[in-house]
């Protein structure tokens, strides 16, 4: 078997046995012989790669939670500004309707430093028929009230004191008829008593 001085301490190709290595212990061969390690190697080889393979695929994965993530954020975020927004809208949208309101007048009349405030209400309706046939007279009658202690009452509490009410009578339908082939008459008369309230600043 030929020397080499100059290789270091190692296993190497056993020339006198073919698939075999001997140990080189950097001075001379020795009788330590083993099998060739090539296998080993390629098992090494094919741990490397499977190492490799398995440090892609996982990259891919911590790539596609990422993303996952990212995208879950952002439909937070989205929920989160859409429920804003809506909230935003119906509350707008419930301030509009209060402002609208009997009270709802009231406390902008307040807010903008009014002496005076005054609303109309509905507080009763009716309905008439009179028939006048020869010398008989039938009338018939239906009415309807309406109270608005509570609403008055409203007003009243955002810093206004009752200072005066009136009524007035409004008309919404009329008819006449006269009785075919009679000295008669039919009358329909249909209308609304509205309160008229005025408030002094309290």
């Amino acid at each position: 078997m030929t020397t080499t001085t100059s290789a270091p301490a190692g296993w190497y190709p056993d020339q006198a046995q073919q698939g075999n290595e001997r140990y080189w212990n950097g001075q001379q061969w020795t009788d330590q012989v083993r099998q060739a390690q090539l296998p080993t190697q390629r098992t090494g080889r094919s741990r490397k790669t499977s190492e490799a393979k398995a440090a892609v695929l996982q990259a891919k994965a911590d790539a596609k939670a990422a993303r996952d993530a990212a995208n879950a954020q952002a439909k937070a975020e989205r929920d989160a500004a859409n429920a804003t927004a809506r909230s935003a809208r119906e509350a707008a949208q419930k301030e509009t309707a209060f402002r609208a309101s009997p009270v709802g007048q009231a406390v902008t009349a307040r807010e903008q430093a009014q002496g005076f405030f005054e609303i109309q209400l509905v507080v009763g309706e009716s309905q008439r028929d009179s028939t006048l046939f020869g010398g008989n007279n039938t009338n018939w009658s239906k009415n309807k009230k309406v109270t608005h202690a509570g609403l008055l009452s409203a007003i009243e509490a955002v810093g206004w004191r009752l200072e005066h009410v009136g009524y007035i009578y409004q008309v919404t339908s009329e008819s006449s008829r006269d009785k075919f082939l009679a000295s008669g008459q039919q009358i329909a008369v249909s209308g609304r008593t509205i309160g008229i309230y005025l408030f002094r600043a309290a």
